[in-house]
């Protein structure tokens, strides 16, 4: 035997379940099914749509219903194409590039979806893909550029075991699946009830509560880094709230040289992004030890006999954030700075029912933080297995 075939990995997966041997094939996914994509009837023939055939979009693969269904006028008067309950559909285009998923509905779809029939087990290709598709995003989409194609997607190579051993595969991420499933759903429910709560509980009022405005009940903090002390550096992000930027920027810290002029926060101080406020970039800083943030942020905390928990809650409430963009002032892009910020009107409860509030909403919020957190852990439990399970 020679050197290089002494030393060739065979064709295997590094798990594998007891009882399977030999080699997986390595084949292009051009030589194992059918592909076609569909189009989009014109959106100016108003006959050609509402009628009962469900028009899927690339942004609703996942999902079991659609925003839009075509006449059979429509579809007969288009490219778009049929794919069944079951079929293997992949994003071609945009942000969606490379999403994959397995069909939930019967319906029409258009040129930015691919379908895919073969007698590979859909689980089986749907998990390969997703174990590869970051590198073929970064192979073929240059910058996050572009979009990929059938011609594309059909030049790919997959290693492919046996139909049994995909089929034993294939059970397994179906389970992990419907367990993610489980756990989003349960997270959005979660999310609904917030989202009532938190509206029941901020907009009604009692006989007892003031009519003030944020510049009442809030005071701005202009707390530079002077004596240049090298504090971790964070961010303020719309869904995570305070991140080190290590976390953000993989491991490294965007710091200039100079440190003097980025603000120091404190525990259970606010800032928001003026830039961003209106799509909920703004948090409430809750570690022990201060921390640095941009000089771009505002920051604010709120004055005695108001809880900040409370504050906080108002602040991202989905009723504020619709009120940051009348206050906002700019030409392409609005800011909202502390002084019209401090204009906007709210309801002050007395400080008791502040805290019966914040501490309702936030006993919600722990309880999403924390299925979130099982959530994650399901995923990097599937990303593990798909690692070691796969080619």
């Amino acid at each position: 035997m020679s050197e290089t075939q002494k030393h060739t990995k065979p064709n295997v997966p590094n798990l594998r379940f007891p009882g399977f041997e030999g080699e997986w094939e390595r084949k292009r996914i051009g030589s194992i099914g059918s592909f076609f994509s569909g189009g989009t009837p014109s959106s100016s023939k108003k006959e050609y749509y509402g009628g009962v055939i469900p028009f899927i979009r690339s942004g609703e693969i996942h999902s079991d219903k659609t925003e839009l269904f075509l006449t059979e006028e429509g579809y007969d008067n288009s490219s778009a194409k049929m794919v069944k309950k079951g079929d293997i559909l992949l994003a071609l285009y945009g942000a969606n590039s490379g999403d994959i998923s397995i069909s939930q509905i019967q319906g029409a779809i258009n040129q930015a979806i691919l379908c895919i029939r073969t007698d590979v087990a859909p689980v089986f290709f749907k998990s390969v893909w997703e174990k590869h598709v970051q590198r073929v995003l970064n192979t073929y989409l240059q910058g996050g550029q572009g979009n990929l194609s059938a011609e594309i997607v059909k030049s790919i190579p997959l290693f492919i075991p046996s139909s049994l051993e995909q089929e034993k595969l294939a059970g397994l991420f179906s389970h992990l699946e419907e367990r993610i499933a489980v756990q989003n759903k349960i997270i959005e429910d979660l999310l609904s009830i917030k989202e009532s709560a938190t509206r029941y509980l901020l907009s009604h009022k009692e006989e007892n509560y003031r009519n003030v405005t944020l510049g009442d009940i809030t005071e701005i903090i202009t707390r530079r880094n002077k004596n240049r002390i090298n504090y971790p550096m964070y961010s303020v992000t719309n869904d995570k709230g305070f991140i080190p930027q290590t976390e953000q920027f993989e491991e490294r810290e965007m710091v200039s040289d100079d440190i003097s002029a980025y603000k120091i926060i404190q525990k259970d101080e606010i800032a928001y992004n003026p830039a961003r406020i209106n799509v909920g970039s703004i948090a409430q800083y809750t570690e022990q030890n201060p921390c640095m943030i941009s000089s771009l942020y505002v920051c604010i905390k709120a004055r005695e006999g108001v809880d900040s928990r409370w504050l906080i809650q108002v602040l991202k409430s989905e009723q504020f954030i619709n009120y940051y963009n009348l206050y906002a002032e700019g030409g392409v892009r609005l800011y909202l700075f502390y002084p019209n910020f401090s204009r906007i009107k709210v309801a002050l409860p007395p400080l008791a029912r502040q805290q019966q509030i914040s501490k309702t909403l936030d006993a919600i919020d722990q309880k999403i933080k924390l299925e979130s957190s099982v959530l994650s852990g399901y995923r990097h439990c599937k990303q593990a297995l798909l690692d070691g399970l796969f080619l």
